[in-house]
């Protein structure tokens, strides 16, 4: 049988826990109210964001335009978007998947067979480290440009535009 002693020290331990537990609720709290009270705020940018596509589109004609014809000879640009971090990785895995289906596809309606990353008929710019980090697997040469962008920052929205 534990002595009176172990029995104090235990409650003070559970006690303890209980505290921190406690604090660790109240930060997820925070953390979720100011998750949600951003997610509020981008609803209006949303809304004038597509107000603003609706009204365009409506407004023009039919643009031909090259970069969205498929290329005949020469090189292709791909530019893969991805995060820097976790937390969207299914977001990462398929736009990396997306990528890697359009070089494989690239190289084989041009060259025939060619399994040479290095020499393919493609440049890369990426944006997000788990893309440049991909790309870079398979070949060097192929990153033109990549950017990391800084994590911390935070978008806001603006009422003042209109």
């Amino acid at each position: 049988m534990a002595s009176t002693k172990e029995i104090k020290n235990r409650i003070k331990s559970i006690k303890n826990t209980k505290k921190i537990t406690k604090a660790m609720e109240l930060v997820a709290a925070s953390k979720m109210r100011r998750a949600v009270a951003t997610t509020l705020a981008s609803r209006s940018y949303a809304g004038y964001s597509w107000e603003l596509l609706t009204s365009l589109s409506g407004k023009l004609d039919e643009v031909k335009n090259v970069f969205f014809e498929s290329p005949k000879e020469g090189k292709t640009l791909i530019v893969l978007i991805t995060s820097n971090g976790s937390l969207c990785g299914g977001y990462n895995a398929q736009a990396i998947k997306k990528a890697m289906q359009l070089i494989k596809s690239v190289d084989v309606g041009r060259l025939q067979n060619q399994t040479d990353m290095s020499k393919g008929t493609f440049d890369i710019i990426s944006i997000g480290k788990k893309g440049d980090h991909a790309m870079r697997k398979i070949g060097q040469n192929i990153i033109v440009a990549s950017k990391y962008f800084n994590t911390k920052c935070k978008p806001y929205f603006s009422s003042d535009f209109k």
